[in-house]
């Protein structure tokens, strides 16, 4: 879901409109991170109506995924790029 969300909002100009929609899509996970593993999404949903979860109930990356579109995404929160000293540091 986050590649896509990431896909959507950049091709519709980071609008606040499709910010917005994929706000509205996150929130479909809301009910899930409170169902199956509590504060967890499942491994793979079916593509199908109901989206029925499958695969593991608790899968770290699909959370961080979900937790990354949202502040990089819809928030428009983006980690600043910084080099650290010790990569400064190291011999070329």
């Amino acid at each position: 879901m986050g590649p896509f969300l990431t896909a959507y909002i950049k091709v519709h100009g980071r609008s606040e409109s499709a910010r917005r929609q994929a706000e509205s899509w996150l929130s479909a996970f809301k009910v899930q991170l409170s169902d199956s593993g509590l504060g967890q999404v499942s491994e793979i949903f079916e593509g199908d109506e109901p989206h029925r979860p499958v695969g593991c109930i608790a899968q770290a990356w699909s959370v961080a995924e979900l937790l990354r579109a949202t502040v990089e995404d819809v928030y428009a929160v983006r980690p600043e790029a910084r080099t650290s000293s010790v990569l400064e540091a190291l011999p070329v």
